[in-house]
């Protein structure tokens, strides 16, 4: 499916945009938010983007970091009430609460394209 191959070529983060660009990035944007490692830990988990492209979000050293399964990590800046980017990717990330304040879905933006994704459950024994 052509839709799915240049989905996995542009989340594949080496393969579509070579090594990070330092220069890439608003000087006009107020810096990140520091929000604490209970905070960043809400977000963590795994969102289906596609029937066989799943985002990890997860907290590694008081970062959040996110990873296409199979790729390699990046990390993520916070850039307001559950907005992340990752600049020097052009991605921006909105994740979305429930009624309870619990973080149940996001929506990732990348090149004009928008992929809605719900968190996936836990399994009971943690994997």
């Amino acid at each position: 499916m052509r839709c799915s191959a240049w989905l996995l070529a542009a989340l594949a983060v080496p393969a579509f945009a070579g090594e990070p660009d330092a220069g890439i990035g608003n000087p006009d944007m107020p810096a990140s938010i520091v929000l604490t490692p209970a905070q960043l830990a809400e977000y963590s988990g795994v969102y289906p983007l596609l029937a066989t492209v799943f985002l990890k979000v997860f907290v590694e050293q008081d970062q959040l970091m996110a990873q296409v399964l199979g790729q390699p990590a990046f990390p993520l800046t916070s850039d307001g009430d559950d907005i992340f980017s990752a600049p020097a990717y052009q991605i921006e990330i909105k994740f979305e609460r429930d009624n309870a304040s619990r973080v149940i879905g996001l929506g990732l933006l990348q090149s004009g394209m928008e992929l809605k994704a719900q968190k996936m459950p836990e399994s009971p024994r943690g994997g």
